[in-house]
């Protein structure tokens, strides 16, 4: 990333303050007079290419991609709200199947009290009639009644246990999905040279003849365009009031 940033700061230099030098130097051969002030040009160069080289470095370490567009910002959106909205009904769900595993529970201990009860019964029956073979049957049959609908329910408590699981594992990647999401639009905010290129592709886009120009390499060079022409207004100006003292 820094290095491509290098390159571009070489071309822009290249392109747009070698020239001016290069005059300048010209002049100094035909004014021998004027060799300090292509020193203190030379000197203003190197100001302004640490400069702009500093710009680009720091706007790549914080690089972003630039070609957001309007689309995607409300994909970006519309993807936030749907994970909220999911987000919202994984805790519903976890809330009901939490009352609902608590429920079994329950029934599970009242079906434990239930069978100790009708044990105790049964002990005192075969007490009195002295180990009737028919209650001996029946306490069988109500046993095994009782064993069948006690793993039913702990059945369904581990499908519970289940999905609460599964619950909980698609509510935290909600939220991840949710925190990332909101990351990258604070990130886009932060980066002035980044918000630069993308109100240029906005304006680019919102144009019909100039929205087939819009490509990254374009609105980046438009940008450092923006940043670079000032800078050199500044040192035409300043070199123009240095030759003026001088003469």
């Amino acid at each position: 990333m820094v290095s491509s940033t290098v390159d571009r700061a070489l071309m822009l230099f290249a392109v747009f303050l070698l020239p001016l030098n290069f005059v300048s130097i010209y002049r100094s051969f035909q004014n021998p007079s004027g060799w300090r002030a292509c020193y203190f040009r030379s000197a203003v160069l190197a100001v302004l290419f640490i400069s702009l080289s500093t710009i680009l470095a720091l706007s790549e370490l914080h690089h972003i991609p630039a070609n957001i567009d309007t689309s995607e910002l409300e994909e970006m959106k519309f993807q936030l709200a749907k994970l909220e909205i999911i987000l919202e009904e994984s805790r519903a769900s976890l809330d009901s199947k939490t009352l609902q595993l608590e429920e079994s529970n329950k029934m599970i201990e009242e079906m434990d009290k239930k069978i100790e009860s009708l044990q105790k019964t049964l002990n005192d029956a075969k007490v009195q009639n002295g180990g009737s073979s028919f209650l001996d049957e029946r306490f069988k049959t109500m046993e095994d009644e009782m064993e069948g609908v006690i793993n039913e329910q702990w059945i369904q408590v581990q499908q519970l246990e289940q999905s609460l699981q599964m619950t909980k594992v698609m509510t935290s990647r909600a939220k991840k999905k949710a925190s990332s999401v909101n990351h990258g639009k604070s990130q886009l905010a932060e980066c002035p040279m980044l918000k630069l290129q993308y109100s240029i592709k906005l304006a680019m886009e919102m144009n019909e003849y100039t929205a087939p120009l819009a490509n990254e390499e374009l609105i980046f060079f438009l940008a450092s365009a923006l940043v670079v022409f000032p800078l050199m207004m500044a040192w035409v100006l300043c070199s123009t009031c240095f030759d003026r003292s001088e003469q």
